[in-house]
């Protein structure tokens, strides 16, 4: 499913990679504060010096990195879609797609962290939430693809 002859058209380092990754992060830090303040609770008066502190890092790190890679997945899904059905034979650039899917992501992100503190949701909630929206736009590509397919047949 995954080239990565079109990874390759990214034009994404390891450096880009990591700071896209990295950018994520206080997006989720602000959700463990907002709806989960036990677990910020159980940090000391000196952050850099307490291991609980590290675990959120840790914690909002997978989880950006996680985001990160559902976000390359459905990129990857939907330039292939894009190429074979939306674009009438003119080849989309992936890194186009990836940047501004990455960019709509991150703000969902936030967009999802303002609801789920106005209607006073837990840290579970907005993980179901955000991980969901990910599956559902691979779900809408998936059902697309497969809706394309049939008509052709």
């Amino acid at each position: 499913m995954f080239n990565f002859e079109d990874f390759n058209k990214l034009e994404l380092t390891y450096k880009a990679a990591f700071l896209t990754i990295v950018s994520a992060m206080p997006s989720f830090f602000v959700s463990i504060y907002l709806f989960k303040p036990s677990l910020i609770g159980l940090v000391g008066d000196n952050p850099f010096s307490d291991i609980d502190f590290y675990f959120i890092i840790s914690l909002c790190f997978c989880l950006s990195l996680t985001w990160f890679m559902l976000t390359l997945f459905y990129t990857q899904l939907l330039f292939d879609y894009l190429d074979k059905t939306e674009n009438n034979g003119k080849p989309s650039e992936i890194k186009d797609v990836f940047r501004a899917n990455t960019i709509i992501a991150v703000i969902y992100l936030n967009i999802l962290i303002l609801v789920n503190y106005i209607i006073k949701y837990d840290f579970i909630y907005f993980v179901i939430g955000a991980y969901s929206y990910i599956l559902f736009l691979v779900l809408k590509i998936i059902i697309a693809k497969i809706y394309s397919y049939l008509r052709k047949k």
